[in-house]
């Protein structure tokens, strides 16, 4: 099967997390050869809200252990801020990730992002939507 690139919004690896669905994770790279993107953007974000008080609560293990996983399954991308269509544009930076990684698919929860329309080819769906694809 082709390689396919995919970008999981901070909303979705948060989501994993806390479900524990590490099992879907490695399915996804293991058997249907998807290269999970990430950027320094959104390692950031996601140690930020990793840290927050409301949500350190919910997590069993350290910060550092769920970014080493996040680490080790998915592969940096170093971006440049160019998107600048998205309605909250503190989200560009996922834009230009998929963008300049050649992602196929954005997976967010985000309504937000799920509204924002690009130029070039990129499919931005849920989670839900997504986990179908490989049910």
């Amino acid at each position: 099967m082709k390689n396919i690139n995919v970008v999981f919004d901070v909303n979705i690896w948060i989501s994993i997390f806390i479900k524990q669905k590490y099992e879907f994770i490695e399915m996804l790279i293991f058997d249907y050869n998807i290269t999970l993107c990430r950027s320094n953007e959104l390692t950031s974000e996601l140690v930020s809200v990793l840290s927050r008080k409301k949500i350190k609560k919910y997590f069993e293990l350290d910060i550092i252990e769920y970014i080493a996983y996040y680490e080790k399954y998915s592969l940096l991308f170093l971006t440049k801020p160019v998107f600048a269509d998205c309605i909250d544009p503190n989200d560009n930076y996922l834009f230009d990730l998929a963008n300049q990684s050649g992602a196929k698919y954005l997976v967010t929860g985000d309504k937000i992002v799920l509204q924002t329309k690009t130029i070039f080819p990129l499919e931005v769906i849920s989670f839900s939507d997504f986990r179908t694809m490989f049910k």
